[in-house]
C-alpha cells in the first residue's frame, strides 16, 4: 500500500479505496492483483504511465522486503532406464547444454 501512496496520480480517500489481493497460487508464485484509483484528465495515457509507476514501486517494495521475481524452472525426468545422462550443467553460469555440444578435455 505504501508503494501505491508514492505514485503521484493515485488517489485514496473515503470514496476511493485501493487494495491488494492474493489472486492465484501458481506453480512457484503467489500472484497478486493491485487495485487503485487514478486521478487524471487524460485517462488513457496517464493511466498507463501511472500503472507503470505503480508496477515499478510494487516490484521495488517486494525486492526491498527480500522477494524477487521467480526464475524459469526446468524439470528433467529420468525414468530409470538411462545408462548415461546426455546433458551437462555448467556450474559457472547455471546453463544446460547437450553433451554432444560440449567440448571434452
Amino acid at each position: 500500500m505504501k508503494a501505491l501512496r508514492e505514485a503521484p496520480d493515485v488517489i485514496e480517500d473515503e470514496e476511493h479505496e485501493n487494495f491488494v489481493i492474493e489472486d492465484e497460487l501458481d506453480t512457484s508464485t503467489v500472484n497478486l492483483k493491485v487495485f487503485f484509483w487514478v486521478d487524471t484528465k487524460d485517462f488513457r495515457r496517464m493511466a498507463l504511465v501511472t500503472k507503470g509507476i505503480v508496477v515499478k514501486n510494487v516490484k521495488e517494495a517486494l525486492e526491498g522486503a527480500g522477494y524477487y521475481m521467480p526464475a524459469d524452472i526446468h524439470e528433467i525426468k529420468l525414468y530409470g532406464g538411462e545408462t548415461e545422462f546426455p546433458v551437462r550443467l555448467n556450474a559457472k553460469n547455471g546453463t544446460l547444454s547437450d553433451e554432444k555440444d560440449s567440448v571434452k578435455p
